[in-house]
């Protein structure tokens, strides 16, 4: 039985009024001053608010829109092909993971607030380099929290943090309550800024004690990663068509040299249908398929990998002005490798798959 998979015109209009507004608030040159000050993220945030996009997947009972997964991930989609410097994703699962807890009081304080972006949200999973995953947390807490988090995003503007604890289980802080500093790490992209949270007997407000709901928030980061890493891939081969047709060598477009003809045709083979991969992750997820787990590491695994061969491919081809500055191509550069490392390498997530598959 064939099966016509594909997006709906109105999400196919959703994606078009985020990249509407994205395609005037970043440009190449406006992002590469995110390298220098925060003021675009902040701009872009106020965009998204407008926009009702902190929303999305908060229920329609606390103000947000109650969309799936899969209208969350086709706009980090978008955001990823501007490279928008903006924490929606971690924002979106925070949200997710409160609306599934139980516990009323909680979800009554912070939704409502979450849902048109007036509190901001963020998670903080990993304990190293390498332990991202629910079942390799060691950090304990009941009623407080005392512990080190690197690679944690957007911690600064955030005032609700989801962590991950010992045994899979989820924990929530209110960062007015005190107890949490964060220091910037410094991180290679400068559009997601990483820091060091320390939690000093931060008080703490258990979500989950089982390990299924940070599973999901696992899975559906992955996604979201993909959706990010097939948006970038996509710029790097557009904005590398564009410029073969105008940049002349011998009196002729670059592009009609064999060389960078065969080149270009084989990165659009494989950036076409990436994107099929983390529609079907956030699908699975959506529906709570029993292939979800499996779906939303391949597509992770896949598009990061294509999305930093989509980045240097732009770089070369692109020749000298490729490799400066101004130029900008490295902001997505530096964002595959954002997309390839975050939540685990893809040699990380194939092992996964293979353990989830019984191989």
């Amino acid at each position: 039985m064939a099966i016509d998979f594909d997006l709906s015109d109105a999400q196919r209009a959703f994606q078009d009024a985020v990249g509407g507004y994205l395609a005037e608030t970043c440009t190449p040159r406006q992002v590469l001053a995110t390298f220098k000050d925060a003021l675009l993220a902040e701009r872009v945030w106020r965009g998204a608010c407008e926009l009702g996009l902190p929303g999305v997947v908060t229920p329609a009972a606390y103000g947000g829109l109650g969309l799936g997964f899969l209208d969350a991930s086709i706009i980090a989609e978008v955001m990823g092909r501007y490279g928008a410097p903006c924490g929606l994703a971690e924002h979106w699962l925070a949200s997710a993971c409160l609306a599934s807890a139980a516990h009323d009081d909680l979800r009554k304080k912070w939704l409502p607030r979450l849902a048109t972006g007036a509190a901001r949200a963020t998670l903080s999973f990993a304990e190293d380099d390498d332990r991202w995953g629910p079942e390799e947390w060691r950090d304990s807490g009941a009623h407080t929290l005392t512990a080190i988090r690197p690679h944690t995003p957007w911690p600064a503007a955030a005032d609700i943090i989801i962590v991950g604890l010992a045994g899979g289980r989820l924990g929530l802080i209110e960062t007015e309550a005190g107890g949490v500093t964060a220091e910037l790490s410094g991180a290679l992209d400068a559009t997601r800024p990483l820091a060091k949270v320390s939690f000093s007997n931060a008080p703490l407000h258990i979500l989950a004690d089982s390990d299924a709901l940070a599973r999901r928030l696992r899975d559906l980061w992955l996604t979201l990663l993909a959706a990010d890493a097939c948006g970038g891939a996509s710029h790097c081969l557009d904005a590398t068509v564009a410029y073969v047709k105008e940049r002349k060598q011998f009196g002729v477009p670059v592009g009609q040299f064999q060389g960078v003809k065969h080149q270009l045709a084989d990165l659009a083979v494989k950036v076409a249908p990436a994107c099929a991969l983390y529609w079907y992750a956030a699908h699975a997820l959506d529906l709570d398929l029993p292939d979800a787990s499996v779906a939303a590491a391949q597509a992770k695994a896949h598009c990061s990998e294509l999305y930093v061969d989509a980045a240097r491919k732009a770089i070369e081809l692109h020749g000298g002005i490729g490799y400066t500055w101004e130029y900008g191509l490295h902001i997505w550069l530096r964002r595959s490798l954002h997309d390839r490392q975050f939540l685990g390498a893809p040699r990380k997530h194939r092992a996964r798959i293979a353990d989830l598959k019984g191989w």
